[in-house]
């Protein structure tokens, strides 16, 4: 495995990032609006633990209510403020859901507001 050193100050475009994201599979990555790429760490087993648990929690509740959608935390969505980040479980009313291309959810999702459990 080869490691790279990104400098300090290092800043990516958002087209980058994308092209970054879809490149590297291995990577989680996020995107702060100011352009700083953050390369997340992999969970631990009791973090993972926990994240599934809450992910399905939050899945079993939508399941019933059927008002959204869930997401977990290898989904990527653009905020408002250009920022890409990764919440660890997330939830997006279905009319907002539906309301976008199907290019767009199948990428990263622009999103004006999202509940976000981390």
């Amino acid at each position: 495995m080869q490691t790279i050193k990104i400098p300090k100050g290092f800043r990516v475009a958002p087209e980058q990032f994308e092209q970054l994201a879809s490149a590297e599979q291995l990577a989680r990555m996020e995107l702060t609006k100011e352009g700083e790429l953050i390369i997340m760490s992999p969970t631990g087993g009791t973090a993972g633990r926990k994240n599934s648990r809450l992910t399905q929690k939050l899945r079993n509740w939508a399941d019933i209510e059927q008002t959204g959608e869930v997401f977990d935390s290898f989904t990527v969505f653009i905020l408002p403020n250009g920022a890409r980040r990764s919440p660890d479980v997330s939830w997006i009313e279905l009319n907002r859901w539906n309301q976008l291309t199907t290019a767009q959810q199948d990428g990263f999702p622009l999103l004006h507001l999202i509940l976000s459990l981390s």
